[in-house]
């Protein structure tokens, strides 16, 4: 998990033996590939919400600690209800 939230916040640092532990751990070569690409798709998308000031569609089903993973960075003054107006 460590490596799959680098890609937004020092993806520089990533090293080859971070890649070949996953290997070790049995992922293929694409899919060391796949969550990269995941963990840098889901930063990019993160930061236009928040620069769009649209929070993120939470169902109310969800468990507390994974709604709590996606209103983190929200910030106190985005209401999760509210939607951007269409301009």
């Amino acid at each position: 998990m460590d490596l799959a939230a680098r890609p937004s916040t020092d993806a520089p640092s990533i090293t080859e033996a971070e890649t070949e532990r996953l290997r070790a751990a049995g992922l293929t070569d694409r899919q060391v590939v796949e969550v990269v690409l995941a963990a840098a798709l889901r930063s990019c998308c993160s930061r236009v919400r928040l620069a769009l000031v649209v929070p993120p569609d939470v169902p109310p089903d969800l468990p507390a600690g994974l709604r709590q993973a996606l209103l983190d960075g929200v910030g106190s003054d985005v209401d999760p209800g509210r939607r951007a107006s269409a301009r």
